[in-house]
């Protein structure tokens, strides 16, 4: 039992392990490490929330069914069921006139409500500065891209002729969230209202038009919904969320977070080794007091109960200054990197306050704990004799135990067994040989010794004689270093694959809409400024309706 007697014993020594310094070396150590992967933590997850937002913002909405065909009424009723906003959109290209001026123009008709996600930006003429837009055009209005109202040579106020109906361009168009970056997105746009898009009498049996419905709600109704939504859909339909928005975005973020996030591990894992030599330092110091107390009646878990309180006290106050400390870091890494981020980032959210103290704890148990667990161990009668020692540990708890520790850690960070399994095969192997290159370090001091003066002899002679923690601070350097140089290499080789994801031989431009008599003069006109003409490719529509005979549905 745990007397008041060894609670005040335990105070005591706790205070004078504080005065000596040696807990205030386990909590720095803790503390650097906590605080990078808090920072980082918390960055990462404000980027994350961003792309999320501007993936949503991409689509117009957080789901979007798209069909060559009108899509069915229960779609709409299925949403308010769930709670969901919906917004309708039909878009397809035809050529608009203004006098004797055309352009081939991408019309788009929309609902009310339109857009579910992101904001339209428009202006009151081609040199004014653009707002945000509240609501849709009207009927008998339109927003038009300047590019189109240049391409007429008009003004905003004119009037222009869209199929039967004669529109007025009250805005200019300068952005809509679900401006596309797909190949075909090429002619300018023209924002209407949903209902003059039939008045026009454009759309015709046989018109090419893509109908589209947009979803929005909070993301536990959007989940129910959606099982909901892909039981209704057909075959000729498909549906895209945030995540098929940007997925090349969403792969760079990823690359990204796993490089920040692994330079923030080096920290914690020399944070790591420097709480294990701290901890070992610890465990020489209070040999002689344990032996004290088991001589005044305390048992082996009344021991261990002691040293686990004070384990936990400097984990929770390492979790909890580190993840405080990595919450105002967070900005200032944001401030370095605001340049390269166009977006504005979300608030911070609770991922940061959690990683940072579970950290501690995991670095608290599985390098401290095991060289202080043989302190259960210390025999009482050491008080008399001082060469009697706790009995050593195995060395699969000593190693092993940390290990398995190191590996639960990265695993539950990445979620990539692959990726653990590379980190852990590396790190070894560089452990490894950072601690052979330690010992041949101090072997070779040894042979020195000899040959240098006084001083020296003796100062060697301290780093010979404690050569297995002089090999230990060998490997922390080491790593140090190592840690520097990775990242050095790992920051160009990732740019290096980014910019190889274009090929070296891209083209950049591209002709469209050539017709089978003009193939031979463009082919001329090609030729004769040197240009290598490609092979010439018909633009198809089509949609997969079997594979090998068997329907895909």
């Amino acid at each position: 039992m745990v007397t008041p007697a060894h609670c005040s014993l335990a105070i005591r020594l706790f205070a004078r392990d504080c005065r000596s310094g040696e807990v205030l070396i386990l909590l720095v150590a803790l503390l650097v490490g906590v605080t990078c992967i808090s920072a980082v933590t918390f960055f990462t997850d404000r980027v994350r929330q961003a792309v999320g937002q501007q993936a949503g913002e991409a689509l117009a909405g957080d789901l979007r069914v798209e069909s060559n065909y009108p899509l069915p009424e229960e779609y709409e009723a299925s949403a308010v069921a769930y709670g969901v906003e919906t917004a309708d959109v039909m878009h397809f290209r035809s050529v608009i006139f203004s006098d004797d001026s055309s352009a081939l123009t991408d019309i788009r008709g929309v609902s009310a409500g339109y857009p579910l996600r992101g904001e339209i930006r428009i202006a009151d003429s081609m040199t004014s500065l653009p707002y945000s837009a509240v609501g849709i055009p009207g009927r008998g209005s339109a927003w038009a891209e300047p590019s189109l109202i240049a391409r007429l040579g008009l003004q905003v106020g004119d009037s222009i002729q869209v199929g039967q109906m004669e529109i007025q361009i009250t805005k200019t168009l300068e952005f809509r969230p679900d401006e596309g970056w797909r190949f075909l997105e090429l002619a300018p746009t023209l924002l209407l209202n949903l209902f003059d898009v039939f008045d026009t009498g454009l759309i015709q049996p046989g018109s090419v038009v893509e109908y589209e419905q947009l979803f929005a709600a909070p993301q536990k109704n959007l989940e129910t919904f959606r099982e909901e939504l892909e039981s209704l859909i057909g075959p000729e339909q498909e549906l895209d969320d945030i995540q098929d928005a940007r997925p090349e975005v969403r792969s760079s973020l990823v690359r990204a977070e796993r490089f920040l996030v692994l330079s923030a591990l080096v920290s914690v894992l020399l944070g790591a080794i420097a709480v294990a030599m701290a901890a070992r330092r610890f465990l020489v110091r209070h040999l002689d007091n344990v032996a004290l107390m088991k001589c005044v009646g305390a048992r082996h878990k009344d021991v261990m109960f002691l040293i686990l309180s004070q384990l936990l006290f400097v984990s929770i106050t390492a979790g909890i200054l580190g993840s405080a400390l990595g919450f105002l870091s967070q900005y200032g890494l944001t401030m370095l990197v605001s340049d390269l981020i166009e977006a504005r980032l979300p608030g911070p959210t609770l991922n940061g306050w959690v990683v940072g103290p579970v950290i501690a704890l995991i670095i608290t148990i599985g390098f401290a704990f095991p060289p202080l667990y043989q302190l259960k161990s210390v025999p009482a009668t050491r008080v008399l004799r001082r060469d009697l020692g706790p009995i050593p540990l195995n060395l699969l708890v000593a190693y092993g135990f940390p290990l398995a520790v190191v590996c639960l850690m990265l695993y539950w960070i990445f979620e990539d067994f692959k990726l653990t399994f590379y980190l852990l095969g590396g790190a070894a192997l560089t452990l490894g040989m950072l601690y052979g290159a330690g010992q041949l370090l101090v072997f070779s001091l040894r042979k020195f010794s000899i040959r240098v003066g006084f001083e020296w002899r003796y100062g060697i002679a301290n780093v010979v004689r404690r050569g297995r923690e002089s090999s230990i601070q060998v490997v922390a350097f080491g790593v140090g270093l190592m840690a520097l140089i990775l990242l050095t290499v790992v920051r160009i080789q990732l740019m290096e694959e980014w910019q190889a994801t274009i090929p070296e031989n891209a083209p950049n431009q591209f002709l469209i809409n050539i017709q089978p008599n003009e193939r031979t003069l463009v082919s001329h006109i090609l030729a004769d400024n040197l240009i290598d003409t490609a092979s010439f490719t018909p633009l198809v529509r089509a949609r997969i309706s079997h594979i090998n005979t068997v329907p895909i549905s």
